[in-house]
């Protein structure tokens, strides 16, 4: 039986809802911790508003704009 992993993670998934007054200044912060640690970020942009409507059956949709996987 090995020891679990510690440690900082590989990757971590991102995801953004574009409408919330908080998504910007997350992903300025978002993108200085990938400058600063090379972690890979995977955006996935969604959106609360049909999350909380419950029109959406995935709301994790994975990003296409710049800087989706770096």
């Amino acid at each position: 039986m090995s020891a679990p992993r510690v440690g900082r993670p590989d990757f971590v998934d991102f995801h953004l809802d574009m409408m919330c007054p908080y998504a910007y200044q997350t992903s300025v912060w978002i993108r200085e911790v990938r400058a600063r640690t090379g972690l890979t970020v995977n955006r996935r942009f969604f959106s609360l508003e049909e999350i909380n409507r419950g029109t959406v059956a995935d709301f994790a949709a994975p990003a296409t704009a710049e800087g989706s996987s770096t």
